[in-house]
């Protein structure tokens, strides 16, 4: 009996000792990701929050685990909130600054010509018509971060509102002295969208393609089944292209490709582009090769 009492005592001593270890680890662990979280909810977002895993449960590291992630977006939402700040701020300063320029040579009469007069009116009613065109930018970059906009999607019917925008596209090839063509091979079927976002995203990537090919280059609207049966819209040019080192940017806020970069504008066209196409739930990549063209494809999922 005294060989199993001790047996026990021994037993029942180790058991309590690890249960104060435990305990003891467990609380520590809890203490830090409490220091973390008033850290997080301070604003400081530069230290990474880490604990071993060998010594706390599944549930101290997935706490863990969740607690860096929302650290991480976090930091990176509130450096994208910083550079979208003076992105806007840098790009819309210059229009600005020529518009007041050229406002105050001819009301203080340092331009006093009929001509000169004229050529700087002309200036700047061109910087006003591109700051417009950048607030327009911005209040649609806006709309599409309030998810509130999801709640108007109607079912319309995309082959109409392909050719219909293809038509469109087609009206301003002599204008514009290019190429245009559509292929639109798919049956007649209704997709839950926002109309005016999806042609905003449609025009901006037409847009560019104008931008950026010359006199007799081609442009083509095309919409087809893959062979996983999904519908994909793809709009292509045989312009300039874009280089191989921009590619995976070109989506990303304010960013303007090498080739790009004395065109007016913020580079937030294709951004803006991305976010109305994830926001519907589809997908977006490109394709290019300089001197030989560009292809944005649309998956509708």
């Amino acid at each position: 009996m005294m060989h199993i009492f001790f047996v026990v005592l021994v037993f029942e001593t180790l058991s309590i000792t690890v249960i104060i270890l435990i305990a003891k680890s467990v609380s520590n662990s809890i203490e830090i990701i409490q220091k973390a979280t008033q850290k997080i909810a301070n604003g400081e977002l530069d230290t990474k929050l880490e604990i071993s895993g060998r010594r706390n449960s599944n549930e101290i590291l997935q706490l863990t685990e969740d607690l860096e992630r929302m650290r991480k977006a976090l930091k990176e939402n509130l450096e994208r909130r910083s550079r979208f700040i003076m992105g806007i701020s840098h790009d819309l300063r210059t229009p600005v600054a020529l518009i007041k320029g050229y406002s105050e040579a001819v009301s203080d009469g340092i331009v006093n010509s009929i001509d000169d007069i004229k050529k700087s009116i002309s200036i700047i009613n061109t910087k006003a018509g591109l700051l417009e065109s950048m607030i327009n930018d911005l209040i649609n970059y806006i709309k599409i971060d309030n998810t509130e906009w999801k709640k108007t999607l109607r079912p319309v019917e995309l082959k109409s509102f392909l050719k219909d925008f293809a038509t469109n596209m087609e009206g301003a090839a002599e204008l514009y002295k290019r190429k245009i063509s559509s292929s639109i091979e798919i049956e007649e079927q209704q997709v839950l969208m926002d109309k005016n976002l999806f042609t905003r995203a449609l025009e901006n990537i037409y847009g560019n393609a104008l931008r950026y090919t010359n006199d007799g280059d081609s442009i083509s609207l095309e919409a087809k089944k893959n062979p996983l049966g999904k519908t994909e819209i793809s709009i292509s040019d045989t312009g300039v292209g874009i280089p191989e080192e921009d590619l995976e940017k070109v989506f990303e806020l304010f960013f303007r490709a090498s080739n790009s970069r004395r065109e007016n504008g913020m580079g937030i066209g294709l951004s803006v582009v991305k976010s109305i196409i994830d926001s519907h739930g589809w997908s977006i990549n490109v394709k290019s090769k300089p001197n030989q063209g560009t292809t944005f494809t649309i998956t509708l999922n």
